[in-house]
């Protein structure tokens, strides 16, 4: 790194360092080489196929003393595009070494200076008077507090075109009744969404860590499952108002869902076989044979195959994580977050419009997970099963034309989502495979 790369201004100008020169130095093998070692350390740099197709291309920069601050969109090929915001430190190496020089890459978000640096530029709107706060950079999303009340999400993998979160938030923003944080700002770099900023709730608690453990008793439960039945009614009613509806064939709906399960089990064998023991395995192949099956019950009752189901965007990953509460269980502030899809998803399925019954079959498994983790949390607890659920559903028809849900298409939303869940908790490895796998074998 020479000297020109000091005098580097904030706004990318200045000194002797320009654009073209950024480029080259950051495509350098050397630099390359170092961040490609930096990403395969990264629990959010989840591509197992990082290969010698790896480009950078540079956003924003600004030099120090011995740094260079650079704002990268990181293409691998077809396989991935990444935004990763980082520092470009000249590394001291053995005089008598063959190597002229040697290049550290650290995380931009840990610097507090470079941080609020970069935020200035991409959210020029945004006053950073109370200071930044990193909460968390190693997830698909790294997050940021701006004072008290801002909370500014910076995304990992990206996704050419529209995102769907913010496009959403951003929609619901200009509405009073969606149960959902507002949007300040928005960051694009080169037509690509990388952050945003919202309402940040600064005391709230996902429910999924409180349901779970001993912050409510079981009556205190039931108040809540209550309460997310009717905000999920507003938070569908609001989605349906700011996007176009379509309907599709209810026969389709589940074909589709059908094959996407049986994938999900398909990949936990063909990616985690020695994860599994000999009974799990036998009982995997034994699932997919069960419902791959048109007569599986599962897929032969419901309504005619020409009856319409009617779509709209809806959450899409919805669990008790994804949902805050800030105060007590009746009266406290309830958000919905994260409206980015399935970790595990295509591209393409985070964007498709679907049935509200995916939302409603996700937060029916979300609730068989609390009741499970609290028979061994919380001894005291009696919750009958599917209790919550059913508390939950009840107070969601009561704000809704109830005959427009279908029972039998949460349960295949339901069955769709714990297939999707044994391949999540086998990446995990939090141990709690039994979960989906006890639900999917008594279906």
């Amino acid at each position: 790194m020479t000297s020109s790369d000091r005098d580097v201004g904030a706004d990318g100008e200045g000194g002797d360092l320009h654009l073209g020169d950024v480029e080259s130095f950051v495509n350098d093998s050397l630099v390359v080489q170092r961040l490609s070692d930096f990403l395969r350390a990264q629990r959010y740099f989840s591509d197992p196929h990082l290969d010698e197709d790896l480009r950078f291309e540079v956003g924003w920069w600004h030099g120090s003393a011995d740094d260079l601050a650079v704002e990268l969109i990181v293409r691998n090929g077809e396989l991935g595009l990444w935004y990763v915001p980082v520092i470009l430190r000249s590394v001291e190496v053995d005089p008598t070494s063959t190597v002229r020089h040697d290049v550290q890459v650290i995380d931009l978000l840990q610097d507090q200076r470079e941080r609020d640096a970069l935020l200035k530029v991409r959210m020029p709107g945004l006053s950073l008077r109370g200071g930044t706060r990193l909460i968390d950079r190693e997830q698909s999303n790294s997050a940021v507090t701006v004072g008290s009340d801002i909370f500014v999400k910076l995304y990992r993998r990206l996704r050419q075109g529209p995102h769907r979160e913010v496009d959403t938030l951003v929609r619901l923003s200009d509405g009073a009744d969606a149960p959902v944080p507002k949007v300040h700002d928005v960051g694009v770099v080169g037509g690509v969404t990388v952050m945003v900023a919202v309402d940040y709730l600064p005391n709230a608690h996902d429910l999924y860590a409180d349901c779970t453990g001993g912050s409510f008793d079981d009556s205190e439960l039931q108040v809540v499952a209550r309460r997310i039945g009717s905000t999920l009614a507003d938070l569908h009613r609001s989605l349906r108002k700011v996007t176009e509806t379509r309907v599709e064939s209810y026969a389709q709906i589940r074909l589709s869902a059908r094959e996407r399960m049986v994938r999900s089990v398909e990949r936990c064998l063909e990616h985690h076989h020695d994860q599994l023991g000999p009974d799990e395995r036998s009982r995997l192949h034994d699932l997919i044979g069960r419902f791959s099956s048109t007569d599986h019950p599962l897929w032969a009752k419901g309504p005619r195959a020409d009856v319409g189901i009617r779509t709209q965007l809806i959450h899409g990953d919805l669990h008790l994580g994804q949902i805050l509460l800030e105060g007590s269980a009746s009266e406290g502030t309830i958000a919905y977050i994260d409206f980015e899809g399935e970790v595990l998803a295509t591209s393409q399925m985070g964007s498709a419009l679907d049935p509200v019954e995916r939302d409603l079959g996700g937060l029916q498994r979300s609730f068989a997970y609390v009741e499970a983790m609290r028979r061994i949390n919380v001894s005291t607890s009696t919750l009958a099963p599917g209790l919550l659920f059913e508390i939950c559903l009840e107070a969601y028809r009561s704000e809704l034309d109830s005959a427009s849900i279908s029972d039998e298409l949460v349960h295949v939303f339901a069955a769709e989502k714990a297939a999707y869940e044994l391949e999540y908790e086998l990446l995990a490895g939090r141990g709690l495979v039994s979960v989906p796998l006890s639900y999917l074998a008594e279906i």
